[in-house]
């Protein structure tokens, strides 16, 4: 025996105005966010143009600085690793 109480149904124009509305609220949320990364990114684009359009400009192009490369802190010797996988078994990761 199938007993079901009534469910108020939305009348049709009500249940389509709010997906009309949802979806109207979401667009505008896309349209924000891609004004908003788009200025974001904008800034550094922007920055990088500047640098290059004074490079171009004066003739002297930006060179590298070379760092020496630093020691290592521990030796090989010194240093260790625990490998944490294998359920605890000996050599699983092998």
């Amino acid at each position: 025996m199938e007993l079901s109480a009534p469910i108020p149904a939305l009348a049709a124009g009500r249940w389509r105005t709010a997906t009309i509305v949802a979806s109207g609220v979401a667009i505008l949320e896309l349209v924000l966010v891609v004004i908003l990364l788009t200025a974001m990114i904008g800034k550094g684009v922007s920055a990088q143009a500047k640098q290059a359009a004074i490079t171009h400009a004066t003739g002297i192009p930006n060179r590298a600085v070379k760092l020496e490369p630093k020691s290592a802190t521990l030796a090989r010797g010194e240093t260790s690793v625990i490998v944490l996988n294998g359920n605890g078994t000996g050599g699983a990761a092998a």
